[in-house]
């Protein structure tokens, strides 16, 4: 299921670099990276490393499908068209905040697969990395990667991705928390936030 969701937007945006690469537009392609490189984690890697993966409704993977294919479109678009002459310090330091959300996005992930063994079924409470301060650090990883994403890019298509991102990540990062909150109750240490270390 992760496979098929994610993949549209791997292979547009693929798609998109090797067009790049053949006009000579290798700056566009700095700008594209981030999102191809998220994208060959999320439909590559991630689900060949998932522990005891459990079934998913097709409808759902269906509709992520046609998202995922849509946004790549958009978002490969948007850089191809892109009158962004060069690179600049706001680029610089979008590539940054994407590359830190990643490394948060990808170690939040790890801790929660070293949680599902074969001897337990049973839910734990993550303790490791960003899950002292929030409950979904890898909700708060991938958020920061669109933000990243944004400011390197500066295009309409970045912005709207990044505050999808934020609203539908967020709602399942406030959903979540309450749902660890309801299930552990005393145990879950008060001061953990949702997505926003000491915010929200």
């Amino acid at each position: 299921s992760w496979f098929y969701m994610e993949v549209p937007s791997f292979l547009v945006s693929s798609a998109a670099i090797h067009h790049l690469g053949t006009i000579g537009d290798y700056h566009k392609i700095l700008l594209l990276l981030p999102f191809w490189l998220h994208y060959l984690n999320r439909s590559i890697i991630y689900p060949l490393r998932i522990n005891q993966g459990r079934p998913f409704p097709l409808l759902s993977s269906s509709s992520a499908f046609l998202f995922t294919f849509g946004n790549g479109l958009m978002q490969s678009h948007a850089v191809i068209s892109s009158e962004q002459p060069q690179l600049s310090l706001l680029t610089l330091f979008g590539l940054l905040v994407f590359i830190t959300g990643m490394v948060i996005n990808i170690q939040s992930d790890a801790i929660l697969r070293s949680l599902r063994t074969t001897s337990s079924s049973e839910y734990r409470i993550p303790r490791a990395g960003l899950f002292c301060l929030v409950s979904c650090p890898h909700y708060t990883g991938e958020i920061l990667e669109w933000l990243g994403y944004c400011a390197c890019v500066q295009s309409q298509a970045s912005l709207w991705f990044f505050a999808f991102s934020l609203v539908f990540l967020g709602s399942r990062a406030l959903a979540t928390h309450a749902w660890y909150r309801e299930k552990f109750r005393e145990e879950y240490p008060a001061t953990r936030r949702a997505f926003i270390p000491y915010i929200l």
